[in-house]
């Protein structure tokens, strides 16, 4: 087996690498191009109702579907049973999203040169994410277990991306 060397004795040769060794110092601008696809990526999942691992997100309670439906006038007043309305708010809801739709719509992410943050400042985010026993949360969900719904996270799909990115970076 013979062995090459290589010497880059060209000043352009040694600025081109000069300037690539300095990106890979401070990479955040491809921290923030991969922020912005996971942001994006993040909020179809509210789309699909989806973990990042591709699973299906567990189905609203019977709690939540009847206080969501109550909130908005899907009972009749009279008999107290469900109208057409409330038939159509219940087969519209999905888990994770609520009237305001917020923690879909506000994905966040933020870089330094080290490190890349993506995720929510909704108040009920972690739980959304985690889940939650009942009682556990110090007076807030008294009425049962919430079950965890990953919405944070790499996917396949993510990764590749991903890969991508860095590819194209360094390009």
């Amino acid at each position: 087996m013979s062995l090459v060397k290589l010497e880059a004795n060209e000043l352009a040769v040694q600025s081109a690498l000069a300037a690539k060794v300095k990106s890979l110092q401070r990479p955040r601008p491809l921290l923030l191009a991969i922020g912005e696809h996971l942001a994006e990526t993040t909020r179809m999942r509210f789309v699909e109702s989806r973990a990042p691992d591709g699973s299906r997100w567990a189905s609203n309670s019977q709690t939540t579907m009847e206080r969501y439906i109550g909130e908005r006038g899907g009972y009749s007043k009279k008999t107290g049973r469900i109208i057409s309305r409330g038939a159509a708010l219940a087969q519209n809801k999905k888990p994770l999203v609520g009237a305001t739709r917020q923690l879909g719509s506000q994905i966040l992410y933020q870089a330094t040169d080290a490190v890349l943050q993506v995720g929510s400042n909704r108040i009920q985010a972690a739980v959304l994410q985690y889940g939650a026993d009942k009682g556990s949360l110090g007076g807030g969900a008294p009425w049962g277990d919430i079950p965890a719904r990953p919405y944070l996270g790499l996917s396949a799909g993510d990764r590749s991306a991903i890969v991508e990115l860095i590819a194209g970076y360094l390009e």
